[in-house]
């Protein structure tokens, strides 16, 4: 946006920075300077300093208070070092003197085009709510699971041992991981252990560490992962698939805070605290006699429930929109965003496997995509098969007639909620759709669009 009171400089420029393929928004009237900032949120703004109305430093405040993160370049014909150092100490980005060199600006802009990138980039690289949360893996909009998130949150700073359970796929280890970053112990080791990965005896011996001499092999002392954990968090996944002798032996870690190593006789203390997480009923479990009821008891001091992905949908858009921009770093692809057909299977699917079976989608969808975005033909087959993109129904139209209906009815719903998508903002729905802002401006007037959608 280029704010100038004289109307053949702003031709020129705007002529100058079109050539150089940048977008131009020539403002004349100072005094509506923030109505068109709310209206075109502009990437960087160059101001004239001086102008009869308001003056740069006053569109300069206007611009700050609307995003301190946007770049300000101040131009006037009246430069001096004293109005050179008020600019730039009142936030200015960089200061022109008029007549400039347009190798100068050209260079101050591609500068100020970057720094903005990249703040814009570190910005949707941290969502919201991760750092509402301070923890840029936990991403959520639903109530369900922001009540969990909270819960996770009230808790971490205690000693207070934690039961997570949700199916498979939820995410058990990340909020455990949470809890563990926002407690006392977060300088201390995070250690994950899951009960269903060993037999019985190894099992044993990895949790409590053996002592030389124990069994035959046994040259020497071996720490268990209780002791490695020392200060820190035990995360005890899939507890409920804890045989039952070994549920006996960790009750007495649980009760005495102290433990003995496999052939050992000394007590050596258990400073760890417990977290457990499963996918299955334990109450049931306990009925049934498969697990003990007083370690489900002493488990069972502060239960979280995470939900699955099927009664959080509103998620799923939020946690797609972090898988894509991971992966297409990770893999140094061009894929951007999500097309709406393509979201709207995403919210339409149960989603059995849940947060990892939508990593998974996300991978693979952003692997086979060429461009920026994705579309329904890079997802799997078990969300597209039963997907019909139009309501065909023949009635004695031509092909000719039925395509002119379909295409319309896309053209409609496609700038509807790109629109809505950009707030309304007419340049950056123009400049994701790859259209110029005049055929925005036809299809709003032919579909009569709302811009405060």
């Amino acid at each position: 946006m280029v704010i100038d009171d004289e109307p053949d400089f702003l031709r020129n420029i705007c002529r100058i920075l079109k050539r150089w393929h940048y977008e131009c928004i020539p403002v004349a009237d100072s005094l509506r300077v923030g109505e068109y900032i709310r209206a075109e949120q502009p990437d960087i703004v160059i101001t004239d300093l001086k102008m009869p109305q308001q003056d740069g430093f006053q569109v300069l405040q206007t611009v700050q208070a609307w995003n301190k993160e946007t770049p300000v370049i101040v131009l006037t014909a009246y430069g001096s070092i004293s109005s050179a150092v008020k600019a730039m100490k009142a936030g200015a980005y960089d200061y022109l003197t008029k007549p400039f060199n347009l190798d100068e600006l050209r260079l101050v802009l591609e500068r100020a085009a970057e720094q903005r990138r990249l703040k814009q980039e570190n910005q949707n690289l941290h969502l919201q709510l991760m750092e509402v949360y301070g923890e840029k893996n936990i991403i959520a909009v639903s109530e369900n699971m922001l009540a969990a998130i909270g819960l996770a949150k009230k808790v971490a700073c205690t000693e207070t041992t934690v039961l997570i359970t949700g199916e498979s796929g939820t995410g058990k280890e990340l909020l455990a991981r949470f809890i563990h970053t926002h407690s006392l112990r977060s300088k201390k080791p995070f250690i994950p252990f899951d009960c269903t990965t060993l037999p019985e005896n190894l099992m044993e011996t990895e949790l409590f560490g053996y002592q030389k001499g124990a069994f035959t092999g046994a040259v020497a002392n071996k720490p268990g992962i209780i002791e490695i954990a020392r200060g820190g968090t035990l995360f005890l996944d899939e507890i409920g698939e804890l045989p039952l002798n070994l549920q006996a032996k960790l009750l007495r870690v649980l009760q005495e805070h102290q433990y003995r190593r496999v052939g050992g006789n000394e007590f050596l203390p258990a400073d760890v605290r417990f977290i457990a997480a499963t996918n299955r009923n334990l109450e049931q479990m306990v009925a049934a006699g498969q697990f003990r009821a007083d370690l489900f008891y002493r488990l069972h001091v502060f239960p979280i429930k995470i939900p699955p992905l099927r009664e959080r949908p509103e998620d799923i858009p939020v946690l797609a929109t972090r898988f894509l921009q991971q992966f297409a770093r990770q893999y140094e692809k061009t894929a951007r965003t999500l097309s709406p057909p393509a979201q709207r299977l995403l919210e339409a699917y149960p989603w059995p496997g849940n947060v990892r079976e939508l990593q998974n989608v996300i991978e693979r969808a952003v692997l086979l995509a060429e461009g920026e975005i994705i579309y329904p033909a890079h997802l799997p087959s078990t969300l597209t098969r039963n997907d019909s993109p139009v309501n065909i129904e023949l009635a004695g139209e031509s092909f000719k007639e039925v395509k002119r209906k379909h295409l319309e009815i896309l053209e409609q719903e496609y700038f509807t909620r790109l629109l809505k998508k950009h707030r309304g903002n007419i340049t950056r729905a123009a400049v994701e759709a790859g259209v110029n802002r005049r055929t925005i401006h036809r299809l709003i007037k032919k579909y009569n669009l709302k811009l405060d959608t």
